[in-house]
């Protein structure tokens, strides 16, 4: 990617991130047409995009093409709306309470370490499933042994 490419990306992703928290601010400037903020799916995508560290663009960028874009609005600064943006999210998200209870519930603590431990990758999968396959045909081999052992006895 040349410097060329590199800029216009960084120019096209900043007006996104200054649109989408000013329509999340402004519900004036929400319309049918743009209803990326009513999709709650998409919108909980955006929301964990714009808080990785790796995808976020410097602040004296989204400052400058904010200033540019709206310096004949009276408008909130920059600074206010994300802030309002990210209070908006964790007010859809679940409270602490129902959070905690679900943690310590025995069956989501095995379910995650399942997850975590032994299927987070698709070879640890495999292999994690052939174990329990042949583990499973092991004990059906056994059964069978011993019940053919005590009929012929």
């Amino acid at each position: 990617m040349d410097s060329d490419e590199f800029v216009t990306m960084m120019l096209v992703d900043g007006c996104f991130i200054i649109e989408l928290l000013l329509r999340t601010y402004y519900t004036d400037f929400r319309d049918a047409e743009h209803s990326i903020l009513l999709a709650t799916r998409l919108c909980n995508d955006i929301y964990r995009d714009l808080i990785l560290l790796e995808n976020q663009i410097p602040f004296f960028v989204l400052e400058g093409i904010f200033n540019l874009a709206m310096a004949d609005f009276n408008l909130l600064p920059l600074l206010d709306l994300p802030l309002y943006f990210f209070e908006n999210y964790n007010v859809q998200q679940k409270p602490p309470s129902e959070l905690n209870a679900y943690c310590k519930d025995p069956r989501h603590k095995w379910k995650a370490t399942l997850k975590h431990d032994y299927f987070n990758s698709p070879w640890r999968t495999a292999s994690t499933s052939a174990a329990i396959v042949l583990l499973a045909l092991t004990f059906i081999q056994t059964v069978c042994s011993i019940l053919g052992a005590t009929k012929v006895a």
